[in-house]
């Protein structure tokens, strides 16, 4: 069974950073394979050397002016256009999306390829998230866990079903928030596939939209759980399900849950339908009483 796959990186203004995402790309298994989007927002020259030096990496480059747009929505819009080009534009199966300030473990696309061709046929099955907080161990290096969770906005894999059902357009709207934010309720109505050990790190500490907050042990704990080159080779993965509860709404994929998360995402949908509105007050005064 074949698929067609593309990675869509979106760019701002850390050339050294690209320049360690396009090293570690370099040494993935099986990058022949892919289409790369690079959709970059303009403005720094460093930035245009380092994607002209791996142009042999890259198939299609969108330049893009946010100068009008906030850095929320240039994130959201940058991402929105990336996966849009990789789904109807390159007619791709899935869209691995990255964020300019990351590198991606050797094995990285060899464990979403294989998750992808395992799951693709459930219907519950939304993508594959590269990120894990869990402590780095070799007995965990090659399991994963079904989680009911959004996106590791860095680093992910969407689906062709996952885009095409999910109401993703919305991100584009002004008070839409982050794009994770955004897409997290659909993907919710299933399962996000995660390892148990992580796939990326983020080298965005100094500048990434997560600085400062309190979830900053975020980046020291993905290097702690960091792959890396561990695996070099062709390996099976298997599923070991464990906690990954480092927020609260990080949960165990449990099937008999899906009618409860559908219907909030029915509401999260529908929130300015006034009659919605009225239904959601009244549970949540029963919920008060």
């Amino acid at each position: 069974m074949g698929f067609r796959g593309t990675i869509a990186i979106v760019v701002f203004e850390r050339a050294n950073l690209l320049e360690k995402l396009f090293m570690s790309l370099r040494d993935c298994i099986g990058i022949e394979k892919y289409s790369v989007i690079i959709v970059q927002q303009i403005h720094s020259a460093l930035v245009e050397q380092v994607i002209l030096h791996n142009s042999d990496l890259v198939d299609v480059h969108i330049r893009v002016d946010g100068s009008s747009r906030s850095t929320t929505k240039n994130i959201a819009f940058n991402r929105y256009l990336a996966t849009e080009i990789g789904f109807n534009s390159l007619k791709s199966d899935f869209v691995i999306g990255l964020e300019d300030d990351v590198e991606i473990s050797r094995d990285s696309l060899q464990f979403a390829e294989q998750m992808y061709l395992k799951f693709n046929c459930n219907k519950d099955f939304r993508g594959v998230n590269f990120g894990s907080q869990l402590p780095f161990r070799p007995e965990l290096c090659r399991s994963y866990s079904k989680l009911r969770y959004g996106v590791h906005g860095q680093a992910h894999l969407l689906t062709r079903r996952s885009w095409e059902s999910g109401n993703y357009s919305q991100v584009l709207n002004a008070d839409a928030g982050h794009y994770d934010g955004v897409i997290e309720h659909y993907l919710k109505t299933g399962f996000m596939i995660t390892p148990n050990n992580s796939r990326y790190i983020d080298n965005g500490e100094f500048g990434s939209h997560m600085g400062g907050r309190e979830d900053s042990n975020y980046f020291q704990n993905l290097s702690e759980s960091y792959v890396g080159n561990a695996i070099r080779n062709y390996c099976e993965y298997s599923e070991l399900p464990l906690n990954h509860n480092w927020r609260i709404d990080c949960v165990k994929y449990l099937k008999r849950q899906n009618l409860k998360y559908k219907l909030k995402y029915f509401i999260w949908v529908n929130r300015q339908v006034r009659s919605v509105r009225i239904v959601v007050r009244f549970l949540r005064g029963l919920e008060l009483e």
